[in-house]
């Protein structure tokens, strides 16, 4: 149950907030100040319990995905760019090479045998499932952050997230690939023959900008249909959006720096270092996408009058303990006892003859 204080809907008061209104709301509270109140919003509104529950949700996407794909490239494409995959994601993980490639070897062999196909078409269920159940989840936290209880019915919510994961996904999906898996991708693609030097550079020079034109637009989008209200202009919520990108890439380059870096995290987790490393950027990044979720809906509410972030830590604003006091303080009646003699026969009279019922029943 969130905690955060409910925002207005500025829509309701005959305000459609746009860009210059988010840059007015900065200027008039501070950005510090902002800083502050969105990561008490967040942690109020059970930020973190839906970062750790979208984390898993990728996780479970991903891995099948990705597993996914290379069993696809070893049935539908030739070996060359079976090869340019490999590379590109083996060069994702610097450590513990040798478990993702000993596990991307069993799924070529297992894709090329008889059931292979089957195997892969379940794989890719499971990643659909994984990533529209985490849709989900970012709907319920959208929610919290906002102050609103309540989420849609359980069948809107889920179709409404399946149609999120196969579009908002996708394109997220995309500016991922191309800000992250980009550089390996291009050094993939110029060592097997596909690209040429002057192509690298040119990939080089734009999957930057367009992988985070692309994050900001899918997330802006994710910001105005998650919640369930209805929410400013977009470029109002694209501030909030432009934030979660900034975190999202300053949290991701911090881990890669320590992942590769640091001498004892290989050496920790032997093999299963990818595995650590992909729940520490999964979780990260839902951290990095509800805080710029936070930022948007703390905004709003400032410029609705409502300043607190969070609600008064009090019995009155905790359900709860408001539960408790009204039946504490609700006057105790008790049934009165009856003191007629006559409501109470004997036991000997309550009791049925049950001699003289078996008698005249013979």
């Amino acid at each position: 149950m969130s905690s955060a204080t409910h925002v207005p809907e500025t829509y309701e008061l005959g305000q459609e907030l746009d860009i210059r209104d988010a840059r007015a709301a900065f200027r008039s509270v501070g950005t510090w100040q902002l800083i502050k109140d969105s990561y008490t919003r967040f942690r109020y509104g059970d930020g973190f319990t839906s970062s750790r529950a979208l984390a898993l949700q990728l996780c479970l996407a991903i891995v099948p995905l990705a597993i996914f794909l290379e069993g696809a490239a070893s049935v539908l494409v030739h070996g060359a760019a079976r090869r340019v995959l490999t590379q590109t994601l083996l060069h994702l993980m610097p450590t513990g090479q040798s478990a993702i490639h000993q596990l991307l070897s069993h799924t070529t062999k297992a894709a090329q045998g008889s059931g292979g196909i089957v195997a892969l078409v379940f794989g890719l269920v499971t990643a659909l499932v994984s990533l529209s159940t985490g849709f989900a989840q970012i709907q319920r936290g959208a929610n919290r952050i906002y102050g609103i209880q309540r989420d849609r019915p359980t069948l809107q919510r889920y179709t409404h997230a399946t149609v999120l994961a196969l579009t908002l996904g996708s394109l997220s999906a995309l500016a991922f690939a191309l800000m992250v898996t980009g550089g390996p991708f291009g050094d993939a693609m110029h060592a097997n023959g596909f690209w040429s030097s002057t192509t690298v550079t040119v990939w080089t020079a734009i999957r930057w900008p367009v992988g985070a034109v692309l994050a900001v637009l899918s997330i802006t989008i994710l910001f105005d249909r998650a919640p369930r209200r209805h929410q400013p202009a977009r470029s109002w919520l694209g501030t909030g959006a432009a934030i979660a990108v900034v975190l999202w890439l300053g949290l991701t380059l911090l881990l890669a720096l320590y992942v590769t870096k640091s001498p004892t995290f290989g050496s920790v987790y032997g093999p299963l270092t990818w595995v650590i490393a992909l729940l520490f950027w999964a979780l990260l990044t839902s951290i990095a996408l509800f805080l710029g979720l936070a930022l948007a809906a703390q905004l709003e509410a400032v410029r609705a009058g409502v300043a607190e972030p969070a609600l008064a830590n009090d019995e009155e604003h905790d359900v709860v303990a408001t539960r408790v006091r009204r039946r504490e303080l609700a006057p105790r009646t008790r049934r009165p006892l009856d003191t007629d003699a006559n409501a109470y026969p004997p036991a000997e009279q309550s009791l049925p003859n049950t001699a003289s019922s078996s008698g005249s029943g013979r």
